[in-house]
């Protein structure tokens, strides 16, 4: 009896001994540590499952965090394009209904699960989101970073196998050894963020191409201007609760032979936010859209331009004077003019050469668009916004 007792004993010591050697230790992940996902107790949300043999890319969001939501259709393009090579998994801390309740209304083509013990937000010492973790097909942490800048990071590891240069900044610097040269590389050229002094001295040089290196600079320039130029939208597109924003002027220098506008812009940001003291979430309302559509092609064709170059407008003795504008940005420039919203449906790459006379309402511009051939509509549509607070 006392022998049987001590076999039995024995067996539990092994089996309690093999399931703490199976937990993962207390301290924070570095780069370079090996983790098991397995090891933690994570609530399927949306019935899929973790592949093996393939990466993964944890993507660490709430659905109360815009640029999280923000960032999913780019995601999804990446998840639908490197599919035989990577899986990508949004985690969230959040209660399961609110995360349930929320996936109901949109179709990400993602894995969702969430993390409500916070075990694993608290292994990956998560202070910050969206963050992305990269892991390899042997459980390594090999990158950390925005899901924006991943795309050509996760190239040059299947090609290489390795991440040379990695992109340092606030979000992630934790996960970096301090002393690792990567954090000289990453840095400007020349930056430089300073309170603007006279509006007279207003002068803005941006970029639109988020894969351009960076190269920008702002003298005596408002906060919400400079907000509006980073998310490349209009006024119509932001609800500002800090008006004190329209006033503060602020003076920008930036550029890098490494990082990229994408890259460089997401820092400056972070660093005005944290002076001003004022968060951006992305949103989204149902509202009035006037489409504009071809109705015939035959008439529209007269004012197509045929020679290269950029286009303009020009205001002269009460005409709009249109030079070498797509439709896009003919609808851009009407909704500039008229303060609702107006957009191109269709597909059309031309640029086109218009006169109109002076508009003062939507049925003066109407009655001139139906003489060139372009119909235009109300329709109701969900718009996204992005709102200061």
């Amino acid at each position: 009896m006392i022998k049987q007792t001590l076999i039995l004993l024995s067996l539990s010591f092994f089996i309690i001994s093999c399931d703490t050697s199976k937990k993962q230790s207390d301290s924070p992940l570095k780069i370079g540590n090996v983790i098991d996902i397995s090891d933690f107790d994570l609530i399927d949300v949306n019935h899929g499952k973790i592949e093996k043999n393939k990466l993964l890319l944890i993507d660490f969001w709430a659905t109360w965090c815009g640029p999280c939501i923000a960032s999913f259709p780019h995601l999804e393009k990446l998840q639908k394009y490197y599919r035989d090579y990577l899986q990508i998994i949004a985690i969230s801390d959040e209660n399961v209904d609110v995360v349930s309740n929320f996936l109901a209304k949109k179709n990400y083509d993602l894995h969702f699960l969430n993390d409500v013990d916070k075990q694993l937000f608290t292994k990956f010492n998560i202070t910050y989101r969206p963050i992305s973790c990269l892991i390899s097909k042997k459980g390594e942490f090999i990158w950390a970073g925005n899901s924006k800048d991943f795309e050509e990071v996760l190239i040059e590891y299947l090609n290489s196998g390795q991440i040379s240069e990695p992109n340092i900044t606030e979000f992630n610097k934790a996960y970096y050894n301090q002393d690792s040269n990567f954090e000289k590389k990453s840095k400007f050229d020349n930056y430089e963020v300073s309170e603007g002094i006279d509006p007279k001295l207003y002068f803005a040089k941006n970029q639109k191409s988020e894969s351009d290196l960076i190269d920008i600079k702002y003298i005596s320039v408002p906060v919400t201007e400079i907000i509006m130029d980073f998310f490349d939208v209009k006024n119509l597109s932001i609800i500002n609760n800090r008006p004190e924003l329209d006033t503060i002027l602020v003076n920008i220098e930036a550029k890098s032979k490494i990082l990229t506008y994408g890259q460089g812009k997401n820092i400056i940001l972070k660093d005005i936010q944290n002076t001003y003291n004022f968060n951006i979430q992305t949103k989204s309302k149902s509202t009035d859209v006037y489409i504009l559509k071809i109705i015939d092609g035959n008439l529209l064709e007269k004012n197509v331009e045929n020679i290269e170059g950029g286009g303009m407008v020009e205001r002269k003795s009460s005409r709009h004077i249109i030079t070498r504008l797509s439709l896009d940005q003919l609808a851009s420039y009407f909704q500039n003019r008229l303060k609702v919203y107006i957009q191109f449906e269709g597909d059309n790459a031309s640029k086109y050469n218009f006169v109109f006379d002076d508009f003062e309402n939507l049925e003066a511009l109407k009655a001139q668009l139906n003489k060139i051939g372009i119909s235009l509509s109300k329709q109701s549509k969900d718009i996204e916004y992005f709102e200061i607070n």
